[in-house]
């Protein structure tokens, strides 16, 4: 994680950056006891392998900006989501999803001593994940994946905040 603190008159940006890389090793052949050969598909299928090795983003990096000044602040984060692999035992169905940009923005403005309102958004863009083909939607029912999820599929969620403290 890199941060920044810069400091001007009358306030404050503080900045940061961070970023996940990781990576599953992929899975060798399961190994089972004489009784259970030939049922290892049962005990570890195709879906549980993409479940470990690629139903989660490898990459993820956040970008935030925080500044205060005064009685005012404002809040701005993006985060990359790396791509992520429909979990299904279908060679032919295992979807690849798009990595995606999601955007948080809010401000805030303290009215008086004990009293601060903040609105905002997040996904302010209105970003969605890839939507899943046909043969995984489930007689379109599921639009989006429920087995591989890098953020959520509700979209932009708007809000307004009233702080009081006393």
């Amino acid at each position: 994680m890199l941060t920044h603190d810069l400091r001007f008159s009358g306030g404050t940006l503080k900045t940061s950056l961070s970023g996940i890389f990781s990576k599953t090793e992929k899975v060798g052949g399961v190994q089972t006891s004489a009784e259970l050969e030939g049922l290892e598909d049962v005990y570890f299928d195709e879906t549980s392998r993409i479940f470990l090795e690629e139903a989660v983003p490898r990459t993820k990096f956040n970008l935030t900006f925080n500044l205060s000044a005064g009685k005012f602040n404002a809040f701005l984060r993006n985060v990359y989501f790396g791509e992520v692999t429909e979990a299904t035992n279908t060679v032919a169905n295992q979807q690849v999803f798009s990595g995606k940009v999601i955007t948080d923005l809010s401000a805030g403005y303290q009215l008086a001593k004990g009293i601060n309102l903040t609105i905002g958004a997040n996904n302010l863009l209105d970003i969605y994940p890839d939507e899943n083909i046909p043969a995984n939607q489930g007689s379109g029912q599921f639009l989006y994946s429920r087995r591989s999820q890098q953020f959520g599929f509700m979209g932009r969620f708007a809000f307004a905040r009233l702080i009081f403290t006393l």
